[in-house]
């Protein structure tokens, strides 16, 4: 079988959790990873993560604030996949205060990511967002899912409990 070669745009990208996940599938190949985190810390360890590609993986880092990226920046690089994990603390049933899903500025983010994904061309082939159990009832959502369907895709919701995969949560 055919290797499938994929660029990536990993947002929200952590210490590199979703483009882990997406090398370990059999036949992928990413040529191509753009991470987008604002903390330095996260940026280091993801460097350390995936320092040793031999060169295989065109690899760029950039420490810079997801609500500050424009339509033309994404447009460029032209990505197959996004990756995304964005922060859950507004829709996490533990989040009792006042400050939920688009009350909450960390939501700016994605808010910024949904009108991007209105007038991006060309898009992403295939669109990965993770975030907890919660954040299928909010706004942003509805939103995202919206913004999704508008551009001809296919949406499916699945909600999987790290238990099930003999993972502690």
């Amino acid at each position: 079988m055919e290797s499938l070669e994929l660029s990536v745009v990993e947002f929200f990208s952590g210490i590199g959790g979703m483009r882990y996940a997406l090398e370990s599938v059999p036949n992928v190949c990413i040529k191509k990873c753009i991470s987008y985190e604002i903390s330095h810390l996260c940026n280091s360890v993801y460097q350390y993560n995936f320092h040793n590609n031999n060169g295989s993986v065109e690899q760029e880092i950039r420490t810079k604030s997801i609500d500050k990226i424009s339509c033309s920046e994404l447009a460029k690089i032209k990505a197959d996949v996004w990756l995304m994990s964005p922060p859950c603390q507004p829709y996490t049933r533990r989040n009792t205060s006042s400050k939920r899903d688009l009350s909450d500025p960390r939501t700016a983010a994605l808010i910024n990511l949904i009108n991007i994904l209105k007038e991006l061309d060309p898009l992403p082939r295939t669109v990965l967002l993770e975030n907890v159990v919660g954040f299928e009832e909010s706004q942003s959502y509805k939103l995202w899912t919206d913004a999704l369907i508008s551009r001809g895709y296919t949406v499916e919701s699945i909600v999987l409990s790290p238990t099930a995969f003999g993972t502690p949560q």
